[in-house]
């Protein structure tokens, strides 16, 4: 409906005038969406990303919380 494509272009827009700070992009373009048998699998790569991930989190986070004290 053209509602849903306006909240779509309204998150768009909102998610390129604040982009994220880090972003975790597992590889899982091998895996086709309907491929619901191999989730253990889509769970062990997500988990590799965000641990991979954690050097650069680990920073922003401990930034975020100094902020917020102040």
């Amino acid at each position: 409906s053209s509602s849903a494509l306006v909240l779509w272009q309204l998150s768009v827009h909102q998610n390129a005038a604040h982009p994220a700070d880090l972003t975790v992009t597992p590889r899982v373009g091998h895996i086709f969406p309907g491929e619901f048998n191999r989730a253990e699998e889509l769970i062990q790569i997500g988990e590799q990303a965000m641990q991979e991930a954690l050097a650069e989190l680990c920073p922003l986070l401990a930034l975020f919380i100094s902020s917020a004290k102040t």
